[in-house]
């Protein structure tokens, strides 16, 4: 499936949040397809009980719940002004196949403004 380019402005060294719903439990990841050498991008997953801070049910167990999905978080930055591209695909990372979904992203570094 084709993705729509989203365009994110930055300065250098200011980071970028990209939060996308996920459920590993599925065997659906959302991972890096490609991206510009020069982007730094940590990536985490919050629970969704975490995330969305919902109430849990007064029979659940402590932790995350099984089964359940979260939110990946991507935090991209870049540490000089250009234009840069990443390509976030949702699927399963063993199977060979078109992924579930595709974003892709159009990173614009812009120069720092000068302080006054």
């Amino acid at each position: 499936m084709a993705g729509k380019t989203s365009t994110l402005y930055n300065h250098p060294g200011q980071v970028i949040i990209i939060e996308l719903p996920e459920n590993g439990s599925t065997g659906y990841v959302w991972q890096i397809e490609s991206a510009s050498e020069v982007l730094k991008i940590d990536s985490s997953y919050t629970p969704a009980d975490a995330a969305t801070r919902s109430p849990r049910p007064a029979t659940a167990p402590e932790g995350p719940l099984i089964g359940g999905g979260g939110i990946r978080q991507f935090q991209v930055s870049a540490p000089s002004p250009g234009r840069r591209d990443l390509v976030l695909v949702h699927s399963r990372p063993w199977l060979v196949e078109e992924p579930l979904e595709r974003r892709e992203y159009d990173i614009v570094t812009e120069p720092a403004e000068p302080s006054i």
